[in-house]
């Protein structure tokens, strides 16, 4: 329950709100009608919990390195995320369009992994931190 309050819930809701303004504002640029929008939403909203989906189903797979978490995990998303788009969004495909998704998700996927590495090592010297202090603080025998 932890995790899912510190974790899952905030990046559903930071990930569902970027997701939304980058399509207003692509959109908007590119004079794309809004019609149909709402459809739109509902299912970036379906691919934020799917990609969540798959991040809880990878986090019960021991991985012996970061590295090599983040790279099945970035895999597994990129194939998803290229077949749902292709699938829902995409009437034509174009090697322009893999070309810009791909630079996309992989800004986006260094970003995520990098604020969560970043997170995680300021709770580590946190915890670290009290530790030292615990021990400082403690009789010497």
């Amino acid at each position: 329950m932890k995790n899912f309050l510190t974790v899952r819930a905030p990046s559903t809701c930071i990930c569902f709100t970027l997701l939304l303004l980058a399509n207003a504002a692509l959109n908007m640029l590119s004079g794309i009608d809004t019609e149909g929008y709402d459809f739109t939403v509902l299912v970036l909203f379906l691919i934020i919990l799917l990609c969540q989906g798959v991040d809880i189903a990878l986090d019960h797979v021991e991985f012996r390195t970061w590295r090599q978490y983040c790279i099945t995990e970035s895999l597994i998303l990129y194939v998803v995320n290229l077949a749902v788009f292709r699938i829902i969004f995409w009437h034509s495909f174009s090697a322009r369009q893999l070309i810009i998704f791909t630079l996309i998700f992989l800004v986006i996927v260094t970003a995520v992994f990098s604020y969560f590495r970043k997170l995680q090592r300021m709770q580590a010297d946190e915890i670290n931190a009290l530790i030292a202090k615990m021990q400082s603080d403690a009789p010497r025998q």
